[in-house]
């Protein structure tokens, strides 16, 4: 099978994908990548392309989750950021505040984007 497209990855992220930053309460965030599906092979070509890891999602052990964290989320935003539509703010929004990280004075920065990515999930807290 020929290795999948950036666009159709966007396009699978678009829809299946999440953008989570969550906030350690020490002023630090966790940054993560996920695709969920019930069928594990759109999963597996990803996994090839920007590697991360494949777990199973939920109790019911019927759906699949594809993980990607720190440089290799990093690059797979970069890479589908332009072939996006529905997602596009939140990985805009997400490799903004990859790149402040390692700046410790720009905390409220860094909270504002954590906001805002929140804003656009629908969860407000």
């Amino acid at each position: 099978m020929a290795e999948i497209s950036d666009s159709y990855i966007a396009g699978f992220f678009d829809g299946e994908g999440c953008v989570s930053v969550s906030n350690n309460g020490a002023g630090g965030y966790g940054y993560l990548l996920s695709l969920t599906n019930k069928d594990r092979r759109p999963l597996e070509k990803i996994q090839e392309k920007y590697g991360g890891k494949i777990g199973v999602h939920g109790s019911g052990g019927n759906c699949f989750v594809l993980k990607l964290t720190q440089d290799e989320a990093e690059i797979f935003a970069e890479r589908i950021l332009p072939h996006s539509i529905i997602k596009a703010k939140q990985l805009e929004l997400y490799l903004e505040m990859r790149k402040l990280k390692s700046q410790h004075n720009k905390v409220s920065e860094r909270r504002k984007l954590f906001r805002e990515i929140r804003r656009l999930k629908g969860v407000y807290a």
